[in-house]
């Protein structure tokens, strides 16, 4: 029918001898969908995620507060067992969380305002909200 192409429809195709041949694989790979919109999902699930606002004292849980972090103060070399409430600031929203843990509280420093505790671990006293435990009773 159509002899317009007949001279080099059944020409050999000439085999590279520099360069392997690609696998079907990696060939079939080059087609494959892509996505598109890399980090969206990421950025959904952010935009999703709760964080709480930081909640308010009154002038008599600020009283309360003070009176017991003076009762941590006297005990800290007994190393009081208390339950502290504090707030985490988020690192990426405003806001942040309340998290409640019993620690062994090593030293009250309140010219850093930092309480130490038996790990280590450095709580910044302006994060606490609430302190409770058998020292308090």
């Amino acid at each position: 029918m159509n002899k317009k192409y007949e001279d080099i429809i059944n020409i050999s195709y000439p085999i590279p001898t520099l360069r392997h041949r690609m696998s079907m694989n990696d060939r079939a790979a080059q087609f494959s969908p892509f996505a598109a919109l890399t980090g969206y999902s990421d950025d959904i699930e952010e935009k999703g995620r709760y964080v709480e606002k930081r909640p308010t004292l009154t002038e008599d849980d600020i009283i309360l507060l003070n009176k017991r972090f003076g009762i941590l103060e006297e005990k800290a070399g007994d190393r009081p067992r208390v339950f502290i409430t504090r707030f985490i600031k988020d690192k990426k929203k405003s806001g942040g969380t309340l998290e409640t843990k019993e620690y062994t509280v090593r030293k009250v420093d309140t010219i850093e305002r930092i309480l130490t505790t038996d790990k280590n671990e450095r709580i910044p006293i302006d994060d606490v909200i609430f302190l409770d435990g058998e020292i308090y009773k």
